[in-house]
């Protein structure tokens, strides 16, 4: 974008001088500004530091010229005659400094638009003479008649100024040309040479746009140089269309210029057509020997046709190497369109068509254009598009688009990759990275084959999808985001691994060579989670769970179904099966309980706070006794307990053994918050004391007197209704340093 500054410099009578300047008064983006706008800038010029009599840009303050004690204070600018909106400077006639002196503009572009004399003094009086060797300044304002004025340094007009009178040169005076010069040095020269008796365009030392410079121009004659090259005129004859080329050759209306051995050069036919070629003619201006012509531009000028006797050539000699920073003139063709708009375009239109039926021009069968991507001076950016018609007239529709930063759209008009393709892609053959011959995919007839390092990873085809076909070490993994932690796999990055040359399964992790016969792993370090879940749940009973099928074909030796292990490895148990028989080992059968407040149906469930999730409610060992019980939507009963306190308690309902893991913040087991796991068969531990003196094993426990949930040696050897367990441990009270004690057992209560 240009940018046009302006300059307002003010003299007062007592020598008193200020400058205002605007850099970027106005820019070439200004197509249409009011004269209001200009008086709005021409307030908001900032006061300069420096006082220069040219449009050198001086240092600026922060100061308005609107400022009171400014420039407004002497010149004031506003808007005059409401027609056309002119712009006037005026004296404000003030006394301060002694009153305006004159002041001047600075701004080629600026002053020629607001009719602004550019660096010419304006005096506040209309007449000055003075004989000062200082002071060497002379002006008259108003009509001015002299006989002759010669002027000794320079003439300048502003430019309101018009000529409203011939400007005649007179032959007395010899010579009559308006020239341009540098120095001593005449850069073009317009006008009349009395020696040469003519009129002249003289350019020595510069170029000259002849197409531009002679557009519209109406003269009987116009030369190039001192030799005839071209002129262009209505010749004596009277003929309307007259070419004079080199010193000798007339090409009129119906006529030919022949080469001197008889070849056609340059032909203007009767119907006005201009016809180029090189083939011999009998008669010159003969338009029936269209055989002869190359090229002919019908008479409109809108068309040029090249014969069909062959192609069309465009050459140059140069030897110039392609670059990015060639000109426009390296190329051999150049199609230019000047706009500097937005989506306008220059290209290249293709019609296939039988001209003589064709009647409409925008039946265009094919075309490639350049189109501008900005309308920003000096940005280049440009689209180039591939366009193809499939129908019929104004059916001509973009296929391909490379875009100015080199993305290749096929199908879309707004590619996000280096190759965007919107449709479908056909390939015979194979996709292969670049540099990289072994890695590639390999399209088959149904099939499709994934290559990489020459090893096939995965073969598709119409039956299956095979990973690692043909038996190679490759693995397949799949990973998932690095944050997965909630109810899934911290810690972890692998959603399963397939280790080839273990042949051993991994989920969620990568697979462990260090145990024997595991060809599935399931892998987790997960807080609040299950390593699987296994679901069926149609809400019918024909939906079943899990089908272990190991071991002998006849129940023979002992088969292991499950093997329960720590977390560091150590064995729980096992379940196993021997001649029909599962056997759990070992086993102690637990039951669900919610804890009472105090032993009544009506005590309030006690709560475990979400912080005491696995906390024990009672000491493991405890014995628990049943206060009540209810009935939900599931066969097993919701039982309450409370520690017993009752010497043989028949309600004695089992052992504590601690409380479940949940966690209120995730949902995770939520629904077990409050439940506790009471023990009631098998093999465990319980709490007794010394209230039947020592245990020996084999002997039946039950519930002791007082708090504490405690057992104690039964009076009897008999199984009843009050028997919780049965010790499988001794216990001597006498060696004991307190008067309780977890004590081994098997469950009775179940």
């Amino acid at each position: 974008m240009a940018d046009y500054p302006f300059k307002i410099n003010i003299t007062t009578k007592d020598g008193t001088q200020k400058s205002f300047f605007d850099p970027d008064f106005a820019t070439d983006a200004d197509t249409l500004v009011s004269a209001s706008v200009m008086v709005t800038r021409v307030n908001a010029m900032k006061s300069a530091s420096s006082f220069i009599e040219s449009i050198e840009a001086p240092s600026l303050t922060s100061t308005n010229y609107n400022n009171a004690s400014e420039g407004i204070k002497f010149l004031s600018a506003s808007v005059t005659h409401p027609n056309t909106g002119s712009v006037i400077f005026q004296d404000t006639e003030t006394t301060d400094n002694g009153g305006l002196d004159h002041y001047e503009f600075y701004g080629t572009k600026v002053c020629s638009v607001l009719g602004l004399p550019e660096g010419v003094p304006i005096y506040t009086e209309n007449f000055k003479l003075s004989d000062s060797s200082t002071d060497t300044t002379n002006y008259i304002s108003g009509e001015f008649i002299s006989d002759n004025v010669a002027l000794k340094r320079g003439f300048k007009m502003s430019p309101q100024a018009r000529m409203r009178s011939n400007l005649i040169w007179d032959e007395v005076f010899g010579e009559g040309f308006v020239q341009w010069v540098s120095g001593s040095s005449v850069r073009m020269s317009l006008g009349y040479d009395n020696l040469t008796d003519r009129y002249e365009l003289n350019a020595p030392t510069a170029s000259v746009n002849v197409l531009e410079a002679f557009t519209n121009v109406k003269t009987n004659k116009v030369s190039l140089s001192s030799q005839t090259l071209l002129e262009i005129g209505p010749p004596d004859s009277g003929a309307t269309h007259t070419i004079f080329i080199g010193d000798g050759d007339l090409v009129q209306n119906g006529e030919d210029v022949v080469n001197p051995d008889g070849t056609r050069r340059i032909a203007m036919g009767a119907d006005q057509e201009i016809k180029l070629g090189i083939h011999p003619i009998a008669t010159p201006g003969d338009d029936a020997n269209t055989t002869t012509n190359l090229m002919t531009m019908d008479a409109t000028r809108t068309k040029i046709e090249f014969s069909d006797t062959g192609g069309v050539t465009i050459r140059n000699d140069q030897n110039t190497v392609w670059s990015n920073t060639l000109n426009s003139t390296d190329y051999q063709l150049l199609i230019q369109c000047e706009s500097q708009t937005s989506a306008s375009f220059a290209g290249i239109a293709f019609q296939i068509e039988d001209s003589s039926g064709l009647s409409d021009l925008d039946a265009i069968n094919g075309a490639i254009a350049v189109v501008r991507d900005n309308a920003t001076n000096d940005l280049t950016d440009g689209n180039m598009i591939f366009a193809t018609n499939d129908i019929s007239d104004d059916d001509l529709f973009e296929r391909m688009r490379i875009t100015h930063d080199g993305k290749v759209g096929i199908g879309t008009d707004n590619p996000q990759s280096s190759l965007d393709v919107n449709g479908d892609l056909t390939i015979a053959g194979s996709l292969i990275h670049g540099g990289d011959t072994n890695t590639k995919i390999v399209f088959g007839t149904d099939d499709i084959g994934f290559d990489a390092g020459g090893v096939n990873i995965l073969d598709i085809d119409s039956n299956d999808a095979v990973f690692n076909e043909g038996g190679g070490n490759v693995d397949v993994r799949m990973e998932v985001d690095s944050g997965a932690s909630i109810g899934g796999m911290a810690d972890l990055d692998q959603a399963f691994v397939l280790d080839a040359s273990m042949g051993v399964l991994g989920i969620g992790d990568s697979p462990e060579n260090t145990y024997r016969g595991r060809v599935a792993q399931f892998l987790a370090n997960a807080d609040n989670a299950y390593v699987a879940y296994f679901r069926n749940d149609g809400n019918n009973a024909n939906r079943s769970g899990i089908v272990l099928q190991i071991g002998t074909d006849n129940q023979t030796g002992t088969n292991t179904f499950v093997n329960f292990q720590d977390g560091d490895g150590d064995g729980f148990g096992t379940i196993t099966g021997t001649s029909g028989t599962i056997s759990y080992n070992p086993f102690t059968g637990a039951h669900s309980a919610y804890m009472m407040e105090s032993d009544s149906p009506s005590a309030d469930v006690a709560t475990n706070l979400p912080s005491s999730s696995l906390e024990l409610y009672y000491e493991r060992g405890t014995i628990v006794s049943s206060v009540s019980s209810s009935y939900d939507s599931s066969f097993q009963p919701l039982n309450f307990v409370v520690s017993s306190s009752t010497y043989q308690d028949k309600r004695a309902y089992g052992v504590y053994l601690g409380s479940y893991e949940w966690n209120e913040d995730i949902g995770f087991n939520i629904e077990l918050k409050d439940q506790h796991l009471i023990a009631s068969v098998g093999d465990g531990y319980i709490l007794v004391n010394n209230q039947n003196g020592d245990i020996e094993i084999g002997d039946y426990i039950t519930t002791a007197s007082g708090s504490g949930g405690y057992g104690c040696k039964q009076s009897d050897d008999l199984l009843h209704n009050y028997t919780v367990a049965k010790a499988t441990d001794s216990v001597t009270w006498s060696n004991e340093s307190t008067t309780y004690k977890l004590l081994a057992c098997t469950y009775h209560c179940g």
